[in-house]
């Protein structure tokens, strides 16, 4: 995939809404794809919250109870809000009764939260499996003519390191919901206690996440950046590492280490950054908390003529709240941060989509040659160069059962017309037809289902020779995957293997030679018993005797296959039944190889032309 043109950097947000610019549509997905279960994590949250605040207020009553508080005057209203509640389910309030109540709220509590974390994670982590799942599945999906515009480590990296960013956006909300809901229950407890010392508190609670507003904004813009400085270092690598026999070749990989070390330093610097944003939000934060829990305790002692019990539970609760809120600051800055992971690989899935191939309504029976395969007209140019056709006004009819050869020096749109027989790219004019039907992206699949593609460099996946094959037929047998071995000349370097079949190939089949990784290909593509065998340059990492056995092995499918190879070697255009000579996109003769030779007035070299 070549690379897809760098887009232009968002517009960085200045504002709280701005940083967290994408919440709601996390929330809405989360309901939408997992609605039981966030039913379940809302009643936990609500259940843990308000055991908290019953466990809280329940401190005041006992210390009536003991007789740490005098009983006499007004009593403050929860005390007797405890007491109609025990009246009514016939409860007398003495201190083991109180103890017992206080005992079983904290144990369904402690219950709640312990469920809670468990139905968080399978929330947080069912989400990034769906999100990946989707992006995996839109990548799939997508034309090749869309997906030749993407760079593949963007796809990679969004797959793993952002999709788990994104994951972390969900674990950090739920953190943040159920952190706010436990605020909330101990704020209340503190409002039946002392609503103006409780509203001082609302006051400098909200001038504090003021003050924070800048810095979350400043979280969002680095995790932006270090969405693209991750992207960046993740193709520096990939590139690397596909390249890495090039690179030896060239003796530069000091130039390659210096670009990585200067990428993965930029990388560490936006880490590096984000964290000290953190860092310096949560000073702010915790400064202020305690400036405020001072003022509150004084305002509470000095101002507010509080009984002792109450005071006491007072400046508990504020105890509690005040880090609550600190820790709330921490999960909203460090969501900030992460939110921009789950808006890039969301905006990725859905230009990916954009580009999804249609699925055919009609049935799915594969799409069969039975007359012949036309191409009228066919002009292409790629969309980066539209003004530079790579094919102009191609015409050319392949009867069924026939062995055609495309033939022309490399650069020639040889490849280009393989991936548009094929359905893989769309003609710019002109049309593909099978037995008269047109070849659209309705149809390809099915046009694919009966035709088998062996690119010009094959890619054999890191395992057994047996497992790459069953990718092109998985339901073949031992007999068919030998047939298709012996009809690719492979068999016998197959059998030399100490494994066999079972011998794993290596990463893109590194462990063979490039003949021997042609002919595992050749082979698996016969494997589909295809209609249509389309092959790319089948030869040309051949020495001259299989290339001759590879050769007889084509000529010897038809009339049950038909044959359509691209080559620039005269070996393969010397036994076809018919030759198209390109040259500069156009078809510039056909015919067999003596005829062409006798048209043209001399010999074919190996590139398809004229001496």
């Amino acid at each position: 995939m070549t690379a897809q043109p760098t887009p232009q950097n968002p517009t960085m947000p200045r504002s709280a809404e701005g940083a967290f610019r994408g919440a709601g549509a996390l929330v809405a997905e989360l309901l939408a794809r997992a609605p039981g279960l966030s039913a379940l994590a809302l009643a936990l949250l609500l259940t843990a919250a308000v055991t908290e605040a019953f466990g809280l207020a329940l401190i005041v009553p006992l210390l009536y109870v003991t007789g740490l508080a005098e009983s006499s005057g007004n009593r403050p209203p929860v005390v007797d809000a405890v007491a109609a509640a025990a009246e009514r389910i016939g409860l007398e309030l003495t201190l083991p009764s109180v103890l017992a109540i206080f005992l079983a709220l904290a144990a369904v509590r402690v219950a709640a939260a312990w469920q809670r974390q468990q139905v968080l994670a399978r929330l947080a982590h069912g989400f990034e499996d769906r999100l990946r799942g989707d992006l995996y599945a839109a990548t799939a999906s997508a034309k090749w003519s869309h997906l030749i515009r993407w760079r593949r480590s963007d796809i990679h990296h969004a797959l793993t390191r952002e999709i788990r960013r994104a994951g972390s956006s969900v674990n950090l909300l739920c953190q943040l919901a159920a952190g706010s809901v436990l605020a909330l229950a101990q704020f209340a407890v503190a409002v039946a206690i002392d609503p103006l010392v409780s509203l001082g508190a609302l006051v400098a609670g909200a001038a504090l996440a003021f003050l924070t507003v800048p810095l979350a904004s400043r979280s969002s813009r680095r995790g932006t950046q270090l969405t693209r400085r991750n992207e960046a270092l993740h193709a520096l690598v990939s590139d690397f590492l596909a390249g890495l026999r090039l690179v030896k070749s060239h003796n530069a990989e000091g130039r390659h280490l210096g670009d990585f070390t200067a990428a993965a330093r930029a990388t560490r610097q936006s880490e590096l950054a984000s964290r000290a944003t953190l860092a310096a939000a949560r000073a702010v934060m915790d400064l202020g908390a305690a400036c405020t829990l001072a003022a509150l305790a004084y305002a509470a002692i000095i101002f507010s003529g509080l009984a002792l019990p109450e005071l006491l539970v007072l400046v508990l609760v504020f105890a509690r709240l005040i880090p609550s809120l600190s820790r709330l600051q921490q999960f909203a800055q460090q969501l900030a941060q992460q939110l921009p992971a789950y808006a890039h690989a969301t905006g990725m899935i859905r230009r990916l989509r954009r580009g999804a191939e249609p699925i055919p309504k009609e049935s799915r029976f594969p799409l069969r040659l039975r007359d012949a395969l036309n191409v009228s007209g066919l002009s292409f140019a790629y969309p980066s160069s539209p003004e530079t056709p790579v094919l102009t006004d191609v015409n050319l009819c392949v009867p069924t059962g026939r062995f055609v050869a495309v033939m022309g020096p490399s650069g020639v749109g040889k490849s280009t017309f393989a991936d548009l027989l094929f359905g893989l790219l769309e003609p710019c004019r002109g049309e593909i037809a099978i037995d008269g039907a047109p070849l659209t992206p309705a149809n390809a699949r099915r046009w694919r289902d009966s035709a088998a593609y062996v690119p010009q460099e094959p890619y054999l996946f890191h395992e057994s020779i047996r497992a790459n094959m069953l990718r092109a037929n998985p339901k073949a047998s031992g007999a068919e995957l030998e047939r298709s071995l012996s009809l690719a000349d492979a068999r016998r370097f197959v059998d030399a293997l100490p494994r066999g079949l079972d011998t794993v190939v290596g990463d893109r089949g590194a462990r063979l030679s490039s003949g021997e990784r042609q002919r595992i290909a050749i082979a698996q593509a016969l494997l589909r018993n295809p209609a249509l065998l389309l092959l790319d340059e089948p030869t040309a990492n051949l020495d001259a005797a299989s290339e001759r056995r590879i050769v007889a092995t084509l000529a010897s499918l038809c009339p049950r296959v038909t044959v359509v190879t691209m080559t620039h070697r005269p070996e393969p255009a010397k036994h076809a039944d018919n030759i198209v000579l390109l040259r500069s996109g156009r078809v510039a003769a056909t015919g067999r190889w003596s005829e062409l030779e006798a048209a043209l007035e001399g010999p074919l070299d190996a590139k398809g032309d004229q001496e």
